[in-house]
């Protein structure tokens, strides 16, 4: 049933520089990769038939494709090939999709994408939460943004009583008019827990009849629109991603002109194993060792929040940084 809850089974423009008391370095959104069901796969596989992952009332959730659809005689709801296009998973064999703008007014008023967290947020903690997101193939349109709302209620959207007001409670707004067709680009971003918030949703509120459109050429289907495939989900402490480097010990400065970032220590010290790690873990520019200062280019990188990691006589340093 629509709404139904699911029982759960086993960004500002700036240097952030917080770090609170840890809570867990689990991920904190069940099956985040999309990979599991709660029926078998003997045919077409849809989105009500994920582990953990439902629709919030009057809503519509997204398309879903399983490598086991193409399996069982159903290769336009498989991976990496399907009727949206072609995109290879970012993690396993599956990913779900979100619409976020159609000019069909017959298509349902949201497409938002819903699920329980493991254990509720803690009050005053710094959260970092990391999306693979890739632009459909058959999208003659892409937005500019993608909504993340975490929640203490069942996400409820009869009436818009709660999009009316999601744009502007939302914990994050992940900027998406730089992602392609091509491969996935890792969106992500961190917020401070009110304290209590039990459930995620992610989608763009602002209506499939009404979102921030770019125009990106025709495509073969009856409705013109923009979707994007979602894979490989992270929401965890802040304190996770430093994991055992010593935190704030490094100066990091950003020059979002240049698109660089300048890295050094208080005494100037030589820095080993330099790095910078985005939210799902990855190494996205890294090099072995330099003189302080350290410049790291960083102007073709998606926006979001990253950790500089890297070593100095010996010790392991971090400061996370926000691109913008």
């Amino acid at each position: 049933m629509a709404g139904a809850r699911k029982t759960c089974r086993g960004l500002a423009a700036a240097v952030l520089v917080h770090f609170g008391l840890p809570s867990t370095a689990q991920n904190l959104i069940p099956n985040p990769g999309f990979e599991e069901m709660d029926v078998p796969c003997i045919a077409n596989s849809s989105y009500v038939d994920l582990a953990f992952w439902t629709r919030a009332q009057c809503a519509a959730g997204g398309a879903y494709f399983n490598v086991c659809s193409t399996v069982n005689g159903f290769p336009n709801a498989g991976t990496p090939s399907n009727f949206f296009g072609y995109q290879i998973p970012a993690d396993g064999v599956a990913y779900t999709t979100t619409t976020t703008f159609a000019l069909d007014p017959d298509f349902p008023p949201s497409f938002y994408l819903s699920s329980p967290l493991t254990e509720p947020l803690e009050a005053g903690v710094e959260y970092c939460f990391s999306a693979n997101v890739s632009l459909a193939e058959q999208s003659a349109f892409r937005t500019t943004d993608l909504y993340v709302i975490c929640t203490s209620y069942f996400p409820t959207t009869c009436n818009g009583n709660d999009t009316l007001n999601w744009t502007t409670e939302s914990q994050l707004i992940l900027n998406t008019t730089a992602v392609d067709t091509a491969e996935w680009s890792v969106l992500s971003g961190s917020f401070i827990a009110t304290g209590g918030e039990e459930y995620i949703t992610i989608g763009d509120f602002n209506g499939p009849a009404s979102a921030d459109t770019i125009y990106v050429g025709p495509s073969s289907f009856p409705s013109q629109q923009a979707t994007y495939y979602v894979d490989k989900l992270e929401l965890r402490t802040c304190e996770s991603a430093v994991g055992e480097y010593s935190a704030g010990a490094l100066e990091v400065a950003y020059d979002a002109r240049a698109g660089l970032l300048a890295i050094t220590t208080p005494s100037k010290e030589q820095l080993e194993n330099i790095a910078l790690v985005d939210m799902a873990g990855r190494a996205v520019v890294s090099m072995s060792n330099s003189s302080s200062p350290t410049q790291l280019n960083v102007a073709a990188l998606p926006r979001g929040v990253y950790v500089v990691r890297a070593e100095a006589s010996g010790t392991r340093l971090s400061r996370r940084v926000v691109l913008y």
